[in-house]
């Protein structure tokens, strides 16, 4: 089997839970999406340091791609998957990723397979964090044209193992 390799992460993804908004940062490799819940409801954790080096990321250096080596190096995949409250996809199971423009937030939906059945797997927003927002505010972009740079900066991604799996609406 191939070794499982880290091929980039999507900063900031807010999913709708019983007690408020959960936010998650997703690691995409060769055989997954891992969701690293980084804040819950409302109160804070960390996701082990994955949201405290995401910050500090986008944070200090503004824009930054989501494919640096410099984020992902440093992220455990074994430890991550074993953390309570972090939600693991295997790519081989999703059979649909739709990416669709909101009017507030891009929405992202994943579909798979789950007992045998088609199912919603997972649905969230994607908002960017504002570290990201404020790197590209700085180099002129408005709100719009960020929220468009986000949702293609995740599709582009996703393409990388999902292929034609995913239907964009932006």
């Amino acid at each position: 089997m191939d070794e499982e390799r880290k091929l980039g992460l999507i900063p900031q993804v807010r999913i709708p839970g019983a007690l408020g908004v959960n936010i998650y940062a997703i690691l995409i490799t060769t055989r997954r999406l891992l969701f690293i819940r980084t804040s819950k409801g409302y109160g804070f954790i960390l996701g082990g340091a994955v949201g405290a080096a995401i910050g500090s990321y986008y944070g200090d250096k503004g824009t930054r791609p989501f494919t640096d080596p410099a984020i992902l190096r440093d992220i455990d995949i074994n430890t991550l998957k074993e953390e309570k409250g972090n939600k693991d996809i295997l790519i081989d199971n999703i059979t649909k990723v739709k990416l669709k423009k909101g009017l507030a937030a891009n929405k992202l939906s994943i579909y798979g397979l789950k007992k045998n059945k088609k199912k919603l797997l997972l649905e969230g927003y994607l908002v960017p964090p504002s570290g990201y927002t404020k790197g590209y505010k700085e180099e002129g972009l408005d709100s719009k044209e960020i929220s468009l740079r986000y949702i293609q900066e995740t599709e582009s991604i996703f393409q990388t193992v999902l292929l034609d799996r995913i239907e964009r609406n932006y």
